[in-house]
């Protein structure tokens, strides 16, 4: 009796997954909450919340902008980004190496002028305001 040729199932190779490093959730300095607070006092429209333990702005549920550990963040258009990328902005990196699309960290230099700090918030703001409102 010849003997039967039965397909054996190949295993498939699985790779251990790597740790990801987590994201750190500090609570942002004092001084940059206090800069905040001062540019959102032009926004009576935009409610504020605490988003994981620090300040942020809300327009029609949607975060306009906010601070994350040390950072001043918006969002904002591609165009608008590219132009604050050109004015020594970064993205925003939430966890290293893994930049969310649409948000920019603020540089220092902005943060000290705020007439354009405000001028920037605006443009998110609206940017964010022409968003689709989030469903609850």
């Amino acid at each position: 009796m010849p003997k039967s040729k039965i397909a054996k199932p190949k295993m498939k190779r699985v790779k251990p997954k790597q740790k990801r490093a987590m994201p750190h959730f500090g609570k942002a300095p004092e001084e940059l909450v206090r800069v905040f607070e001062a540019a959102l006092k032009d926004f009576p429209m935009a409610q504020q919340k605490l988003t994981f333990g620090s300040p942020a702005a809300y327009v029609n549920g949607k975060m306009f902008c906010g601070l994350h550990n040390d950072k001043f963040i918006l969002r904002l258009s591609p165009d608008d980004c590219e132009k604050l990328f050109a004015q020594g902005a970064t993205p925003f990196m939430p966890m290293p190496g893994r930049a969310m699309k649409g948000w920019v960290t603020v540089s220092r230099a902005m943060l000290d002028d705020a007439r354009e700090l405000n001028a920037w918030m605006e443009k998110a703001m609206e940017w964010t305001r022409g968003m689709a409102k989030k469903r609850k």
